[in-house]
């Protein structure tokens, strides 16, 4: 027994296994649906278990070692060709699955298991035992005889010491009564004590269960009996017995011999796989990486610092020097970012059971499509972006796919397809969610926004599209007609749009009437250290991310035009607003009238923005450093950035700027 000192010690990496375990697990269940008489699906399925259950056991986490040991049980009778896998049979793993994540759960906030009792077992099907041919002749015969076929199921205490002396008094009660004939497991591995804490046996007899019941209960150290008489008829036949019999025939003919099955093979092949890749992999805890970065963050402030200092020796050995530290600068930050790079896998494969349990609960037939889930992300993103990405999947599947009725009116295929797709463009890793539902319904949209009196008629019928498309991140914003558990509650779109922000990233939405929408989200590949555009307003520095930059142009003072009380310009045919940044950032202007202006063209999702600078720095690599909670409510700026002189300089946030325009 491990005591609770190593217990603790060993809990954080029992919390990260199972949860990768669990994740694994889902996905194994998903495929066994789909593929219900595939044995190696089974096999995984069954290993995945065992595993889990051999961890919490070790831990002391007796519920779900017991819960995994009953499913070990069910797969089991799977595996040796007596069940089958069906509905019923699915449902149970499903049901269990939620337990085990909801207890695993538990233990990683307060140590302990859930409290919850795990109920979804039936204990008549739990208690089913296969009979061969042999075994259903002698119940035949014994009902002629006035005896009685009675399965009874055994479960010991949790802290019974020794089982088999319990199992051996059980034994001998029953022989008192009658004949056993059958035990699972076999009586050999009962008296080696190879079997948990349940075992079950077949007894003849003509007692009745009452009798039965009494002389256990005088056992001790027996937690629980369970009496169930076994009924049988002059048709019933052993299918599962008269095949075993038949394949052991064909292969003594054709001089076939086995050694081991080849389920247990593929099991041992599969472990073998995984024991390699395990031992080139070493976990490592977020907060050690997070200093790690912190500690590269500062080196490269640094070198910038040192490659601004006004050396009186610029000898061909400083410039050489200086280069060589910028390279392995960059190659240590490359290396580190690799490091903290995850694959979205990892919240992807939480969504294909999200949407089963959906289509359910929608009645609608669904389903999830999912490509580039390896696409490689930063840790602390991946671990935000999971619940955005829940609102998109539910307001697919709730608002934009049809009913199975109206697909079929409209001559789509019944079944409606959700499709979760992730690739890497540039430094920006893309996100998208995508329906080829019914597509969004624009004179909904503005009757609800004018309903909620989130916007006036005359501003609402100036529109384009792509302003009405926006409504949906307005706070409260809902089209549902009714409040239910999917939607409907006002708290949707607008969440999604700020948590993404705050990310670092965009969210865009295209629509096709009658075809679907998508949404697109725009991730960069880490928030920690980032190019950027340095330039001045006043005499304050600021930075600009690159990633949002599009273009540096200047402009005659004749150029700038008003369109609907806003300043504006025209670039390549396209109508741009544009923001006096000094004014919105409060700092002195130019005392001089000047006619010509410096002008940084910049754009989020598909909307772009003109804002007016002093002058251009240039292009630096910084790293970006958080204001922390009491400046959190600075939107237009929610980061900055230490400069090589020592200054900081605050990282704005073009976003707010495009919403603070279009809010004018």
């Amino acid at each position: 027994m491990i005591n609770m000192i190593d217990m603790t010690k060993y809990l954080d990496v029992f919390i990260e296994e199972s949860k990768e375990l669990f994740n694994n697990l889902n996905q194994a269940l998903l495929e066994l649906e789909s593929n219900p008489d595939d044995i190696s699906v089974i096999n995984e399925v069954f290993r995945l278990i065992h595993t889990l259950k051999g961890m919490a056991g070790t831990l002391g986490f007796e519920k779900t070692a017991q819960l995994t040991h009953r499913l070990e049980d069910e797969l089991q009778e799977v595996r040796s060709n007596k069940k089958k896998v069906n509905k019923k049979l699915l449902d149970i793993l499903f049901k269990a699955l939620d337990y085990l994540d909801e207890s695993i759960e538990a233990i990683s906030q307060t140590g302990k298991e859930s409290d919850k009792t795990f109920d979804f077992f039936e204990d008549t099907e739990r208690q089913e035992i296969q009979f061969n041919s042999y075994e259903e002749r002698i119940i035949l015969t014994a009902k002629e005889m006035s005896m009685k076929a009675f399965m009874i199921r055994i479960e010991l205490s949790k802290d019974c010491i020794m089982k088999s002396v319990r199992a051996f008094m059980v034994f001998r009660a029953l022989e008192n009564l009658g004949e056993i004939i059958k035990s699972v497991p076999i009586v050999q591995d009962i008296e080696d004590e190879k079997f948990e804490n349940d075992f079950t046996v077949v007894l003849l007899s003509k007692a009745g269960e009452e009798k039965i019941y009494k002389d256990l209960s005088n056992i001790s150290e027996i937690e629980r009996i369970i009496i169930k008489e076994v009924v049988l008829n002059k048709n019933s036949l052993a299918e599962d017995e008269k095949n075993i019999i038949e394949q052991k025939a064909d292969k003594q003919k054709n001089n076939i011999t086995i050694d081991k099955p080849e389920q247990e093979y593929l099991i041992n092949n599969h472990s073998s796989e995984k024991a390699k890749k395990a031992g080139k992999t070493v976990r490592v805890d977020i907060e050690r990486l997070d200093v790690l970065l912190n500690l590269v963050s500062e080196l490269i402030i640094q070198k910038t610092r040192l490659a601004g200092l006004e050396i009186n020796d610029e000898s061909s050995v400083f410039n050489e020097t200086l280069e060589q530290l910028e390279r392995i600068t960059v190659d240590l930050h490359d290396a580190v970012m690799k490091v903290r790079m995850v694959p979205l896998e990892t919240v992807f494969s939480r969504f294909p059971r999200m949407i089963r349990n959906l289509s359910n609960e929608l009645n609608k037939d669904m389903e999830l499509i999912i490509t580039g889930a390896n696409t490689e992300l930063d840790r602390t993103v991946v671990d935000e972006i999971g619940e955005p990405l829940i609102h998109l999947l539910r307001n697919s599947a709730d608002h934009g796919l049809e009913s199975n009725e109206e697909r079929k009116k409209l001559g789509k295929p019944e079944k409606g397809k959700i499709y979760l797709r992730a690739f890497q463009e540039g430094n920006h890793v893309i996100i998208e969610v995508e329906d080829d539902g019914k597509g969004l319904d624009f004179n909904k949209i503005k009757e609800k926004a004018l309903e909620k009196n989130l916007i006036n008629r005359e501003k609402l019928n100036s529109m384009s599209e792509q302003g009405i498309i926006e409504l949906l991140f307005m706070p409260g914003f809902s089209t549902a007609n009714e409040i239910t558990d999917i939607s409907g509650r006002g708290v949707g779109l607008d969440v999604v749009k700020t948590k993404i922000q705050s990310l670092g990233g965009t969210i865009d939405i295209a629509t096709k009437p009658g075809e679907g929408t998508k949404f697109s989200i725009h991730l960069p590949l880490t928030l920690a250290i980032m190019k950027a555009l340095m330039i001045t307003c006043g005499n304050e520095k600021y930075a600009l991310k690159m990633d949002s930059i599009q273009q540096i142009i200047e402009i005659n003072s004749a150029d700038i035009r008003m369109v609907q009380k806003k300043e504006a310009i025209m670039v390549r045919n396209n109508l741009i607003p544009i923001l006096r940044l000094d004014k919105v950032l409060g700092v002195p202007e130019k005392s001089e009238n000047e006619d010509v202006y410096t002008v940084v063209l910049a754009k989020s999702g598909e909307q772009f923005i003109g804002l007016v600078v002093d002058s251009i720095l240039g292009q630096q690599e910084i790293v970006q450093k958080p204001l922390g909670k009491y400046l959190s409510a600075i939107n237009i700026s929610n980061s900055a950035t230490i400069l090589g002189d020592g200054s900081v300089a605050l990282i704005l946030n073009v976003n707010y700027l495009i919403q603070l325009i279009n809010n004018l």
